[in-house]
């Protein structure tokens, strides 16, 4: 039945993206299509298509088992769109004999955009399953919010409870100890915390910690009247606390482009990798790389790599120690490597293995994250997110924030993560150096 479906939607998808493709003709040529120029483009057609079926199933958009919203959907066809754009953009490049004009494709984003976009929110307008919700707190408030929300497109699954009296009769699943499982278990798409457990909300966060969940909490008063509140249900405010991960689409093309601006910034950069390890060997003695333990996504280890800035055995006398102003351990090559950024080239072969990407938090040392995690509430929640070489703490300011100020820069970016943050990122970085 699901392959049934898949190759019934793909083929749809396939008559549209050409319909679209022949509009942006009709627009480019004003309804007067020359026969050489669309002769090119039925020459092109089958790989073009293939392109864009390829990247839809990259953004999700075969997965019937998710249920994505409308507006969801809309954004994976956007990416899905762009990305297949400038993949044909490419294949034009490499046919460049053939008069396949280069405008018909950037216009052919607008038509596939208007049209896939509107094809796919009314496909999963049909197949949208209701929002399983769980309870946490079976309190007045709890019995009320599923009374209200009973029907109106969810359905409650159960409440987590750990009061005396609460019981599988009453729809009780559990205490907050067996939360992830039964969040996995009951496939819950969303939580809401009564106010009877509001205080316990950052605990709750902690074990939902990288499902993908939406847990929403009712607002103190002085919430309402500072404007947090953006959601309502059945004519009651909550507050969404974000702990989902970023879409899947994004993480997938995330990975893509790091692994393409990698390699082509490895081949871009390749004589300062002949030139740096030489002017490292004449300044002073010690091997030319350095490799540090980081902490990675998750809290998992790996050893980073960059070119040696200081002298070797830098840290034999002093242990983990940050650089200080004037620190006397870099060297002189050192200075101008670290002042030209230069030092972090070989980084790009840790982004390659998947250690870390192009932009993100900077990994931190176990030492040191450990000490911050003891002193800064909530320092662990910047290891949900794969580490970067350029983050939006060190372009806002540089390497001597605060840990808390550098927590606030990190929980931004986690939050706010998307394929424009990281090119403004990127290129605010590049205009820096």
């Amino acid at each position: 039945m699901v392959k049934t479906r898949t190759l019934l939607t793909a083929l749809a998808d396939a008559i549209l993206i050409n319909a679209a493709i022949s509009a942006a003709f009709l627009i480019r040529f004003a309804l007067e299509v020359p026969d050489r120029n669309f002769a090119a483009y039925v020459y092109l057609a089958l790989p073009i298509t293939c392109i864009f079926i390829v990247c839809l199933y990259f953004f999700g958009l075969y997965d019937f088992r998710r249920g994505y919203s409308a507006a969801d959907t809309f954004y994976n066809v956007i990416n899905a769109v762009t990305l297949a754009s400038v993949f044909s953009l490419a294949l034009d490049f490499v046919f460049r004999d053939l008069p396949f004009p280069r405008t018909v494709v950037f216009l052919s984003w607008f038509t596939n955009v208007a049209a896939l976009g509107v094809w796919r929110m009314m496909l999963s307008g049909t197949r949208r399953r209701l929002i399983r919700v769980l309870i946490v707190g079976q309190d007045g408030w709890g019995r009320d919010i599923k009374e209200g929300l009973d029907g109106s497109g969810y359905v409650v699954v159960g409440f987590i409870d750990e009061r005396p009296g609460g019981s599988a009769d009453a729809g009780v699943l559990g205490c907050l100890d067996d939360l992830a499982t039964i969040v996995q278990k009951h496939g819950v798409d969303e939580m809401i915390i009564s106010p009877s457990y509001k205080g316990r909300a950052l605990s709750i966060i902690q074990k939902c910690e990288g499902m993908d969940v939406r847990i929403k909490v009712i607002p103190e008063l002085y919430e309402l009247a500072s404007g947090r509140t953006g959601l309502d249900m059945m004519g009651i405010p909550f507050i969404e606390l974000d702990v989902r991960p970023a879409r899947e689409g994004y993480r997938n093309l995330k990975r893509l482009l790091d692994v393409v601006f990698s390699i082509y910034a490895l081949a871009i950069t390749l004589p300062f990798f002949i030139a740096v390890p030489l002017a490292i060997k004449l300044d002073s003695p010690g091997p030319v790389l350095y490799r540090q333990v980081r902490l990675g996504k998750g809290g998992g280890k790996f050893t980073l790599l960059k070119f040696r800035s200081m002298v070797a055995d830098a840290e034999q006398d002093t242990g983990p120690a940050l650089e200080s102003k004037g620190d006397r351990r870099v060297t002189r090559v050192g200075r101008i490597l670290r002042r030209t950024y230069l030092d972090e080239l070989p980084q790009l072969f840790n982004v390659l293995r998947g250690d870390m990407s192009l932009v993100g938090p900077r990994p931190e040392r176990p030492y040191f994250s450990e000490k911050y995690s003891e002193d800064v509430k909530g320092w662990y929640k910047r290891l949900n997110v794969v580490p970067g070489m350029a983050g939006l703490a060190q372009l806002r300011g540089g390497y001597n924030l605060s840990p808390e100020k550098k927590l606030e820069y990190d929980l931004y970016y986690a939050r706010n993560q998307s394929l424009w943050l990281d090119v403004k990122i990127l290129v605010e970085t590049v205009l820096k150096i």
